[in-house]
């Protein structure tokens, strides 16, 4: 039970921490944030090698998926739901923000259930997904028909599981799937609901911590990954060992500690560069800059032709550094991204939590890594 309880508690903190660093830094970039999480959080839970290895593999696709959330924007919709009392209405919002959840969340774990299926990896799953990027990109990156991404998404979900039900039979890709749309839809509408009512002084007025939407979505979303992981564990599944290959686990890692990082750093940097119309140190941020890809320069470093990393005994301690790597050089970068150029005024709620989830996560995190049995 207090094995159980933990599983909830890392799950819920490292995704709650991961959907808020998500609105720092962007829609699609941002998106990969949750997405490497959502892979991390499944294989750490487990105590099997078989899971471990495949890491990499998981974040690669986990990352893909969740990133294709990022053209589902909510905010505007948020926004017309708080302003509005027409109860007529709140129901067609919270609907649509249901939907918009569902399909972010189930697109995601659509994607990292494919990636440690039960079953044999087959050539046309490739052959579907690129079939996919083609429907989606086509119609809304070329055409820019973006007002039709709610169709295109829901569409290409509803294909991926048409084909699993038709011929994979994967009862991980359904099973994440289906935590993923009923989980995400339901942090969606929680968490804005609560803001919803707080904003009309339902929860009294101390404290606003209704305001922390992200956060709540994080909490939520985590809790249904950790719910399907359970779910899998009772069901016995495990991934198909065919795609867990020291370049899959490498790629993946490398990924994970050293190009997510690397993405959100250089779009900081830009923003600091060519968006911001005030004038601020930029000696200061250029030195930041180079001293924050220090430690995925390390990564990098340290797995040049090194297999022995990927081995049973040394893995755990790789990916124990490499969540560490993740959730603080991102938890800085998020907070230096506002206050080197505007200062101390700038912080924010979500700023403790970005250190008080990292501080979480480094305590608790070797227990689950490094128990026995």
């Amino acid at each position: 039970m207090i094995q159980k309880i933990l599983n909830y508690v890392l799950g819920a903190i490292f995704m709650s921490l991961a959907w808020s660093l998500r609105g720092q830094f962007g829609h699609l970039k941002g998106a990969l944030i949750p997405g490497a999480a959502a892979a991390a959080i499944l294989v750490l839970l487990h105590r099997e090698e078989l899971w471990r290895k495949a890491f990499g593999w998981a974040v690669l696709w986990s990352a893909l998926g969740f990133s294709l959330g990022g053209d589902l924007s909510y905010g505007a919709l948020i926004n017309r739901l708080l302003e509005t009392n027409d109860f007529s209405l709140l129901l067609i919002y919270f609907s649509e923000l249901f939907l918009k959840g569902a399909l972010w969340g189930g697109l995601g774990m659509t994607f990292l259930g494919f990636s440690v299926q039960e079953t044999p990896f087959r050539r046309s799953d490739l052959i579907l997904v690129a079939f996919l990027g083609l429907l989606w990109f086509i119609p809304l990156g070329v055409l820019e028909h973006e007002s039709f991404d709610l169709l295109f998404y829901g569409t290409g979900l509803l294909i991926m599981h048409l084909y699993n039900f038709l011929f994979k039979k994967s009862r991980m890709i359904s099973l994440f799937g289906l935590h993923g749309i009923s989980g995400f839809g339901l942090a969606f509408v929680v968490s804005v609901l609560l803001l919803y009512l707080g904003k009309r002084g339902f929860w009294g007025y101390g404290w606003p911590w209704w305001h922390l939407r992200d956060q709540i979505i994080g909490i939520i979303a985590g809790c249904a990954l950790v719910s399907a992981f359970h779910r899998s564990v009772r069901l016995n599944l495990f991934p198909s060992p065919e795609m867990i290959t020291p370049v899959t686990q490498k790629s993946g890692l490398l990924f994970f500690a050293v190009m997510i990082p690397v993405i959100q750093i250089v779009s900081v940097f830009e923003y600091w560069l060519f968006e911001l119309s005030r004038p601020f140190n930029r000696e200061m941020a250029l030195s930041l800059f180079c001293f924050s890809l220090f430690f995925p320069a390390l990564i990098l470093f340290l797995m040049k032709g090194d297999e022995s990393l990927l081995s049973e005994k040394r893995l755990e301690h790789v990916l124990f550094i490499s969540v560490m790597i993740f959730s603080w050089l991102l938890s800085a970068v998020a907070i230096l991204k506002e206050l080197l150029p505007f200062g101390p005024g700038r912080w924010e709620p979500a700023h403790t939590f970005f250190i008080i989830y990292s501080g979480l996560l480094t305590l608790l995190l070797p227990i689950k890594i490094y128990r026995k049995a």
